[in-house]
């Protein structure tokens, strides 16, 4: 197990290996997932 802080100097050859996985039926990216998972949970919580 490796932990990489930000600002680390391997920080830049973990992020070349960072990959974002396809949604197999072409749905939202993991971003856009929780995007829309805190918009609903702030609205469920006001």
């Amino acid at each position: 197990l490796l932990v990489v802080k930000q600002g680390d100097t391997c920080e830049e050859a973990l992020q070349r290996h960072l990959v974002e996985d396809k949604s197999p039926n072409g749905g939202a990216s993991y971003a856009d997932f929780l995007y829309h998972l805190h918009i609903n949970s702030v609205r469920l919580l006001q």
